[in-house]
């Protein structure tokens, strides 16, 4: 597989090459990064709960919390991409 590009340039659209077993890892991989986002969220939230929204930490953590939905929803979207992949393709 030394000669089989990683990216193909198709109609606008730039995808990526997987094996089969790379696709069950990056499946797993993705539900482990939401997991983990929406853990950290919860703590975030748990500590600015105990804070004066007027300090800069109040805002620092909201910022915090918005990066971590932002990968969120990349991996989520992600995810969504992977599970359109017809199973024909692996078979």
């Amino acid at each position: 597989m030394a000669d089989t590009p990683t990216y193909i340039v198709q109609d606008g659209h730039c995808y990526v090459l997987l094996e089969p077993d790379q696709y069950g890892r990056e499946t797993s991989n993705l539900k482990l990064i939401i997991g983990l986002a929406r853990s950290r969220i919860g703590e975030l939230k748990q500590r600015q709960s105990q804070l004066d929204e007027e300090t800069d930490e109040y805002d620092q953590l909201q910022d915090e919390i918005n990066d971590h939905e932002m990968l969120i929803s990349d991996a989520e979207d992600r995810f969504e991409l992977l599970l359109q992949i017809p199973s024909s393709v692996w078979s």
